[in-house]
């Protein structure tokens, strides 16, 4: 999910098995659950935000699963770190909520590859609530 306020990106700072990186607020499926309903509900779990998205951006082919990408169209409240996310922060394991500015892209470590390829090249005019 793409949360942009104030031209930044909200990422989760990942630290695991010596490896530091940026991955964006999502989530799997869950039986029965359309790409929409599962990124509405795996930000909240995550950010604690309530956000409204319109249709995918980009679909993506990860580690055999498909991923879906959207632009949050609204995004309410302040980003507060929760769920499983929440629960299994450690110092070897740790979930950190930031902002990274779309201007710094080209050096944030954002992973999947795939992903930080297509958000270097994107036109980020007009995104954000």
């Amino acid at each position: 999910m793409f949360i942009v306020r104030d031209g930044q990106l909200l990422v989760i700072h990942r630290r695991k098995r010596g490896e530091s990186y940026d991955a964006i607020p999502g989530g799997k499926l869950e039986t029965g659950e359309t790409p929409e309903g599962a990124a509405v509900r795996e930000v909240a779990e995550e950010t604690g935000l309530t956000i409204r998205v319109g249709a995918p951006v980009l679909v993506l082919e990860n580690e055999d699963r498909r991923e879906y990408y959207f632009d949050a169209l609204e995004a309410d409240g302040e980003p507060v770190l929760g769920g499983p996310e929440a629960e299994r922060h450690s110092p070897e394991n740790a979930y950190v909520l930031d902002w990274i500015s779309l201007r710094g892209l080209k050096d944030a470590p954002v992973k999947p590859v795939a992903l930080k390829n297509w958000m270097l090249a994107r036109d980020w005019s007009g995104v954000g609530p």
